[in-house]
């Protein structure tokens, strides 16, 4: 894993490195959050998007380690399992989560053609840091897609119920694969958001999942 720190200040015309670590800033409040400086997301929230529900442009996702019951993994082999944001007994799947409303929007569109997975977002993973870190640093685990390299045929978007005192309710079970990607160029990022996703700024990897599935 990457040494790399990477200060609170570069964040916005830093590249993303897979394993580094993205300093925290020193205010005292949700300011210092620091994936809102790194992507075009909104500063709270496991799941982040920019764009529209219906069309996201990217989406964050972070994995804090405090979730007990609902433990997000990511394996050596890259498989990430992510859970939506229906994590208490609030209501419906879907109703007022904007998480959850998004996520199924792109299953429902599918990842079986090359069509398809030109409309998928990038998908960009951190964990909270609990390191010697300021608060509010995460570590960048990756770029990664839904489903499994090769398993495009495969369900990637899964409900699962739990039951509590306050009776039963169902979330999403996300499952994606990081990709081999070693960094996300800073001008990449600025790119994709101008409708140039395939460009020569792309990670090859990505590039090779939007054409193969693979």
């Amino acid at each position: 894993m990457t040494s790399l720190i990477v200060a609170f200040d570069d964040a916005p015309t830093a590249d993303l490195v897979r394993g580094a670590l993205y300093e925290g800033g020193s205010a005292p409040n949700v300011a210092a959050e620091v994936i809102h400086h790194l992507l075009p997301v909104g500063n709270r929230g496991g799941i982040r998007f920019a764009g529209s529900i219906a069309e996201p442009s990217l989406v964050a996702l972070q994995n804090t380690g405090k979730e007990v019951d609902w433990p997000d993994t990511i394996e050596a082999d890259g498989a990430v399992t992510y859970y939506g944001d229906n994590r208490k007994p609030q209501g419906p799947l879907e109703k007022a989560r904007r998480g959850n409303q998004m996520l199924r929007a792109i299953a429902n569109s599918g990842i079986r053609t090359r069509s398809a997975r030109l409309r998928v977002p990038p998908f960009f993973i951190f964990t909270t840091s609990i390191d010697e870190a300021p608060p509010w640093s995460v570590r960048f685990e990756g770029l990664l897609v839904p489903g499994r390299l090769g398993e495009v045929e495969t369900e990637w978007l899964t409900t699962e119920t739990r039951r509590s005192t306050a009776g039963t309710f169902e979330n999403y079970v996300f499952r994606g694969t990081l990709l081999d990607t070693d960094v996300v160029s800073r001008v990449w990022i600025d790119g994709f958001q101008l409708g140039r996703l395939t460009d020569d700024s792309c990670p090859g990897e990505l590039r090779s999942w939007i054409e193969t599935g693979c």
